[in-house]
C-alpha cells in the first residue's frame, strides 16, 4: 500500500504524484527508515522502463496511455514481498504465505501490519488507529489492542510463528528477524 516514486523525467514523476494516490490504492512516502516499493521511472525517447529492487523491468513504449504505467505499477505491487521471519508478507494482496500455503488477511488485519511492517521504528498507535477507523471520534485501545491480538493469533494458527510487537511511549513497533 505505501510506494516511493522516482524518474529522471520530472514531468512524468510530477504526473504520477498527482495521480498515484487518486488512481490506485496506494499511498506515497518519500519518508526514511520505510520498507516499501521502491519504483523507478527511466523515460527515454522511446520508452519508460520501471524497475524495482528483486522484481523484472517492464517497459511502456510511447506514446502510451496513462492506464499503461498505473497497470504496470499493479503488476509491481502484486510481486512485492517482505519477509517476516519465514513468512511473506504480500501487502497489496493481504496475503502470507508459508511452505506453500496461502492465508488471506482481512481488510484490517492487512491495514494493520502494512503499516507496522512499513514504519521500521514504528507508528503512534493513535495514528495507526485513525488511519484504520476515520470515522471514529473516540479512539478506543482496547479495540486496537483485539485485533492485534488477533492478528497475532491469525498468524500464530497459519504458520506457529509468532508476532513481536514492542510498544513505547504510545508507538507500536514491529520486530521483523
Amino acid at each position: 500500500m505505501f510506494i516511493s516514486i522516482n524518474s529522471n523525467d520530472l514531468n512524468l514523476l510530477h504526473f504520477l504524484e498527482e495521480n498515484i494516490s487518486t488512481l490506485t490504492t496506494s499511498i506515497l512516502l518519500k519518508e526514511t527508515n520505510t520498507r516499501l516499493l521502491e519504483l523507478d521511472f527511466t523515460s527515454s525517447k522511446s520508452d519508460i522502463k520501471i524497475s524495482s529492487p528483486n522484481q523484472e523491468i517492464l517497459t511502456i513504449s510511447k506514446p502510451f496511455h496513462f492506464t499503461q504505467i498505473f497497470n504496470k505499477i499493479n503488476i509491481f505491487q502484486q510481486n512485492y514481498c517482505v519477509n517476516i521471519g519465514s513468512i511473506y508478507y504480500f501487502p497489496f494482496l493481504g496475503t502470507l504465505t508459508f511452505n506453500n500455503n496461502k492465508s488471506l488477511l482481512s481488510e484490517t488485519q492487512n491495514h494493520i501490519l502494512c503499516r507496522l511492517v512499513c514504519f521500521k521504528e514504528g507508528i503512534e498507535k493513535n495514528i495507526l488507529y485513525k488511519s484504520i477507523w476515520p470515522r471514529d471520534k473516540d479512539i478506543s485501545e482496547n479495540k486496537l489492542d483485539t485485533h492485534l491480538t488477533n492478528l497475532r493469533s491469525h498468524i500464530l494458527e497459519f504458520s506457529n510463528q509468532r508476532l513481536n510487537f514492542k510498544t513505547v511511549k504510545g508507538s507500536i513497533k514491529l520486530d521483523i528477524s
